[in-house]
């Protein structure tokens, strides 16, 4: 837009430069000497305007094309998102794949962090976090064994962040029962506590491993149970393995053997799991519905069905002895209501 003079400042103040003129010649005698002085002080003021206007045009030029440096920049960030979408959109079963393979390697994360780094309650307690809200583990039913003995106990473990952050885990080797006690929680809220018996051991964020292995012998000792071969180390590879195998279930196609039919609750061995659908093949189309009952009466005891229409193929038979023995022979289920 064309910028307009003022003339009603233009006019008096050229009226008043020509009368400062004036009177500085009639001061100096209207003397060749003061018209020069005039003429001197005239031209560099001129001078003085022209270089001004110069250098504002080019004050103004650069100003302007930072500002539209900036301007375009902030275009640019604003309407990324839009292009991104407006590309995925256009992709769309790229992103669907790339995205599906983010959250394969993010669940790998936390099982790396475990079977490689320092062992804590954080470490231990992610990899259930993780589990558990992905619903890739029974969050009720879930444990592991403690080593490879027919007879081993099994572990079960919770993992909570109390409201000061510090992460904390519990573990015994029967379900746990919730007592009145409240345990505050980080993110607001609370839920009751397990109640904690002679075999039960809490895990503090800085508690040596080879500390809680040992409370959790005594633990057994207390209550005048053999240990079985009780190992931590194998406790917790075998929650590594249940990550990885519900993990691999979940990302099979449709038909593929590899797919569970319910959520994990105990890898027995290498090839048969235990879930909340019955026994199941982790390499086979094999799966066989398990249903099971409590006496209500006394309430420490249970029947278990095993729906078995065949035996097992062949190819399938490895570790199905071992199985089989979990679901309908092995004592420690009938005790705590489970398995």
């Amino acid at each position: 837009m064309r910028e307009r003079i003022d003339w009603r400042v233009a006019v008096p103040a050229t009226a008043v430069g020509l009368g400062v003129i004036i009177a500085g010649l009639w001061v100096g005698g209207f003397h060749k000497a003061a018209f020069s002085d005039v003429l001197i002080n005239v031209g560099t003021a001129v001078g003085l305007v022209l270089v001004i206007v110069l250098l504002q045009r080019r004050i103004l030029v650069q100003v302007a094309r930072v500002a539209r440096q900036t301007a375009e920049a902030t275009v640019e960030r604003e309407t990324s998102g839009l292009r991104e979408r407006v590309v995925r959109l256009e992709n769309l079963d790229e992103a669907q794949s790339q995205e599906r393979e983010r959250r394969r390697q993010a669940s790998t994360e936390p099982v790396r962090r475990l079977l490689n780094d320092e062992l804590s309650a954080q470490v231990v307690g992610e990899v259930l976090v993780y589990a558990y809200e992905e619903q890739m583990l029974d969050s009720e039913r879930f444990r592991v064994r403690t080593s490879s003995s027919p007879d081993c106990h099994v572990l079960y473990l919770l993992a909570l962040n109390a409201a000061n952050g510090v992460p904390v885990l519990w573990l015994d080797f029967e379900p746990f029962e919730w007592g009145d006690d409240v345990f505050g929680l980080s993110g607001g809220g609370s839920l009751r506590m397990p109640r904690r018996r002679d075999t039960t051991v809490i895990w503090i964020h800085d508690q040596d491993a080879a500390e809680i292995a040992s409370e959790l012998e005594r633990g057994l000792e207390r209550v005048n149970q053999p240990t079985h071969d009780f190992s931590l180390r194998y406790a917790l590879q075998q929650l590594a393995k249940s990550v990885e195998v519900a993990t691999r279930a979940r990302a099979a196609a449709v038909g593929d053997p590899a797919r569970l039919r319910g959520t994990l609750a105990l890898l027995i061995n290498d090839d048969w799991v235990i879930t909340s659908f019955g026994l199941e093949s982790v390499k086979y189309d094999v799966a066989y519905q398990v249903s099971w009952a409590r006496f209500l009466n006394s309430g420490v005891h249970q029947r278990t069905t095993l729906r078995i229409a065949t035996d097992p193929p062949e190819e399938a038979r490895l570790g199905w002895d071992e199985a089989l023995a979990w679901v309908t022979n092995h004592q420690k289920w009938a005790r705590s209501g489970h398995l």
